[in-house]
């Protein structure tokens, strides 16, 4: 951001354009503080279960719950998030679908109640709903792990946007403008594009589970792969296009304008 602040300001000879990086720089600094300490809290709380106890563990203390105090209750939007809440006699612990697999061990823990003749300490349908947006998470999580370093086409992107700005703009101040808009523009395709795959995948799930024997679908990384390629090659090349057939626009009316 700071060599972002420096390059706008030689470029339009305007030190007030120094400020909004700046102002961005600061607003991911102090996000960045608040989601470390969040993580920090999930990175030190851990939950298990034996045959007869559930083990819930943080950064402070151990506790420990016979099955038979345990109760269940679920809350969450298909596919997008929610949380689990396991009430006991005592406390009340709730886990978001964020914790690293969380249907493995809601399966588990919903294996453990049935042999000890405890279904009732839970809605059956509610259970499905919440494992199918765990099932999704957990994926997509794995999914983002492996792909986020190969994100390096919101790099390319951005060049092209910065080229494509200074291009269209008649004025340098006008020109800054137009590559921040540009710019924001490059990222929100590459969203959209793996907001798209994801969408999916996810459908995957939602046709392949099976509420009766309670089974989910396992990832396939093939299949994966080539809806990711499919998605971002023809994302990417439409986004090509169409900054260049902006930029052919931009000379166009610029030279108008000379003339």
């Amino acid at each position: 951001m700071i060599g972002l602040s420096i390059f706008f300001v030689l470029q339009s000879g305007i030190p007030f354009v120094a400020i909004i990086p700046a102002i961005v720089a600061l607003v991911f600094l102090i996000e960045g503080g608040v989601l470390w300490y969040f993580y920090y809290r999930l990175a030190g709380t851990s939950i298990s279960v034996n045959d007869d106890i559930l083990i819930y563990k943080n950064r402070k203390s151990e506790k420990r719950y016979p099955l038979e105090s345990v109760y269940l209750e679920f809350a969450s939007i298909k596919y997008i998030g929610g949380w689990l809440k396991i009430k006991t006699d005592k406390d009340t612990i709730r886990l978001t679908v964020v914790l690293e697999d969380i249907s493995g061990f809601i399966q588990e823990l919903k294996t453990k109640l049935d042999n000890k003749q405890l279904s009732s300490h839970y809605d059956a349908y509610k259970l499905f709903g919440f494992l199918k947006t765990a099932v999704a998470s957990d994926q997509s999580w794995e999914r983002a792990y492996h792909r986020y370093g190969k994100m390096f086409l919101l790099i390319l992107s951005i060049g092209v946007a910065i080229f494509t700005g200074y291009v269209f703009g008649t004025f340098r101040f006008y020109g800054v403008v137009l590559a921040l808009f540009w710019a924001l523009f490059s990222m929100i395709w590459i969203t959209a594009a793996y907001t798209i795959a994801e969408i999916i995948l996810i459908r995957q799930i939602a046709k392949r589970s099976n509420e009766n024997s309670f089974t989910f679908p396992s990832r396939d990384q093939n299949y994966e792969e080539y809806v990711f390629d499919r998605t971002f090659t023809w994302g990417n090349l439409a986004y090509i296009i169409f900054s260049l057939f902006v930029i052919v626009i931009a000379i166009w009316i610029r030279q108008l304008i000379q003339t």
